[in-house]
């Protein structure tokens, strides 16, 4: 029961916070409007948006990560899924913290800029990975189910 309530509520919060990334999207666009007072255009305001969609596939591809992982029995191949999976997790919080931080001044916004960047950059990398490690399990017959 314990690992159930685990699992499900690692599958809730991601679910949950996709609730709240809805919030990121309009946290953005006022972004982007503010984001011109310092003479940079809407186009180049983007970056944002694209931030906030990554963080949204990123979410449900954690969420669905809970539901797989609770039907798998440990294994090598197991603990290198969980250990991507706490990456991604981790990545993710990050990525968020930085949309959410306070821009008031050209400085603060190019440093923000080159963060969400690099770190939206990074958690699509690990999402991919993530599902190929998925995929290549799959095909290779890596992954042993509870029965």
């Amino acid at each position: 029961m314990e690992r159930f309530v685990f699992y499900s509520d690692r599958y809730l919060t991601h679910l949950n916070s996709l609730k709240f990334d809805k919030d990121l999207y309009k946290m953005a666009s006022q972004k982007a409007e503010e984001v011109e007072l310092f003479n940079m255009g809407i186009q180049e305001a983007q970056f944002l948006k694209n931030a906030v969609d990554i963080l949204c596939k990123c979410r449900k591809t954690l969420m669905y990560t809970y539901v797989f992982g609770f039907y798998l029995d440990k294994n090598n191949q197991k603990v290198i899924f969980e250990e991507n999976q706490k990456d991604l997790e981790s990545a993710i919080d990050t990525l968020s913290g930085y949309l959410e931080r306070e821009v008031t001044s050209v400085a603060d916004l190019k440093d923000m800029k080159a963060k969400v960047l690099d770190k939206s950059t990074y958690c699509e990398m690990r999402r991919k990975v993530m599902a190929a490690h998925v995929y290549e399990g799959n095909d290779k017959d890596w992954w042993d189910f509870r029965g």
